[in-house]
């Protein structure tokens, strides 16, 4: 076998695929591998500078059976596009795809070609495109031990979740213009169900009045919180929050939807963290926050139950309470392998040995 000299890396749609991909596609290439990007239908401005890209047609293998065929052509049609690459590289590269519906068509081409390619999936529960084609992947790298319960017929390595290198910041309060010694919630709903997060974090900031709250309501709300007010006694409701490394720095709470994205950027900082998951999309939040809860890594809180006066309370007890926020930030640095995207090269690695 050829030495390794070019990766694949196949991914698309939302940031929680996207990001994971683009931190192991920089360790690559910082460690003189080509780098060649197929991406499709991301929902994200990205910068992706340096990298050889292209975007291929794709479409999610489950949905309404109206779409089916529209899908399948789109499918089909990427995998043709991807063909070439695959018999390009098959003998000196291997593909790595993250588990969104993007990366259906490259790895078709990568299985129909006898190229070798290794999977991501980012949750605790498998999507339908890790499920499809685990078992002819070299291996799974998992962020959650659990999901290895969900892959009996696969190769399964848990690594942690690959995340973005945030900038820490020394004295970040005198940023954003609060007093030293006053406490920050950071309150962050993701781009889905962030309304109802953000309303219960207001009402919490008004029963916490020594707490400073920065609330992300996502864009598709920002003028339901523009009625309300954007600006409080203490308390701050934005769309978007373009410097997650300030956030993350001045937060002493973080309060949480479960994505695994945030939740392992949360952990990198090592911040005392609430989840409250969201309870739709195959209920996988649900399990994300529950394979910290068992670790002692966060608290969790249902969303279908909780009142702002609950949230204040738990807010409450993590500022207050030492030795609770000690444990909860060691579980975290606990939680996972140290430099996840190190252990799948070198997993890689060895395999080609």
């Amino acid at each position: 076998m050829k030495k390794l000299k070019h990766v694949l890396i196949a991914t698309g749609a939302t940031g929680g695929h996207i990001f994971p991909a683009i931190v192991v596609a920089n360790f690559l290439q910082k460690s003189d591998f080509q780098v060649t990007l197929i991406i499709s239908n991301p929902r994200i401005d990205l910068d992706l500078y340096g990298f050889e890209i292209h975007r291929i047609p794709s479409a999610p293998i489950i949905g309404k059976k109206s779409y089916l065929a529209i899908n399948s052509l789109k499918i089909f049609a990427g995998t043709l596009k991807s063909m070439p690459m695959m018999l390009r590289y098959k003998n000196d590269g291997v593909m790595i795809a993250t588990g969104a519906y993007p990366s259906v068509p490259p790895l078709i081409a990568a299985k129909l070609t006898g190229m070798d390619f290794y999977l991501m999936e980012q949750n605790v529960v498998p999507g339908a495109t890790v499920k499809m084609f685990a078992s002819s992947a070299k291996a799974v790298f998992t962020s959650f031990p659990e999901t290895r319960d969900y892959l009996d017929n696969a190769r399964v390595i848990f690594t942690g979740n690959p995340v973005r290198k945030l900038k820490r910041y020394e004295n970040p309060k005198k940023f954003v213009g609060i007093p030293e010694n006053q406490k920050v919630v950071l309150a962050v709903g993701g781009s889905q169900g962030a309304r109802s997060l953000a309303e219960k974090a207001i009402e919490a900031s008004k029963i916490l009045k020594d707490v400073f709250f920065f609330i992300q309501c996502g864009e598709r709300n920002l003028e339901y919180f523009e009625k309300i007010g954007l600006v409080g006694d203490n308390y701050k409701v934005e769309a978007f929050m373009n410097d997650m490394g300030l956030m993350f720095s001045l937060a002493d709470v973080v309060v949480s939807r479960a994505g695994a994205g945030t939740i392992f950027e949360v952990m990198s900082f090592g911040i005392p963290l609430i989840l409250v998951p969201l309870e739709i999309a195959r209920g996988h939040q649900i399990e994300n926050a529950r394979s910290l809860v068992r670790r002692g890594a966060a608290l969790m809180l249902r969303e279908s139950t909780l009142t702002p006066r609950e949230l204040a309370r738990e807010i409450a007890r993590l500022l207050e309470e030492d030795e609770l926020r000690n444990e909860m930030v060691n579980a975290q640095k606990n939680f996972a392998p140290a430099n996840p995207e190190k252990k799948i090269l070198q997993t890689i690695l060895e395999d080609r040995n």
